[in-house]
């Protein structure tokens, strides 16, 4: 047989246009990617359940994490936040632009804004 060694290597040269900003599996290993303002969220982990979210809390989380996971049903997605916003008349692109607890509210069952995730059941 053919040793891998003699294979061609494969073509790479296309890999700068998407490396730059870094992929996305990078911004869940390198802490330091989003910088000492994302991190920590002034609350503590358990969440209590009076404790709910500012604006400003609500709006800080979007900036600095630029995938989101949707948990359907107990099957759980990640999708960019920027996606979402190509579709403001949809469910999920009203979730990508609204500010506060209670609009978000109006479009989930629940959602954890430590865990970056949001919550639908499916009926």
């Amino acid at each position: 047989g053919v040793s891998s060694f003699t294979q061609p290597l494969p073509d790479i040269s296309g890999v700068s246009s998407w490396a730059n900003p870094l992929p996305d599996i990078a911004l869940h290993t390198l802490d330091h990617v989003h910088g000492p303002s994302c991190q920590p969220f002034p609350w503590k982990l358990p969440e209590s359940p009076e404790r709910i979210p500012s604006r400003q809390i609500i709006l800080k989380s979007k900036k600095c994490h630029k995938r989101v996971a949707l948990n359907v049903g107990g099957v759980r997605h990640e999708v960019m936040w920027k996606m979402l916003e190509q579709y403001p008349q949809s469910r999920l692109g009203q979730l990508a632009i609204v500010e506060t607890h209670e609009k978000i509210m109006e479009l989930v069952s629940d959602y954890s804004l430590i865990d970056n995730e949001y919550f639908f059941d499916r009926h």
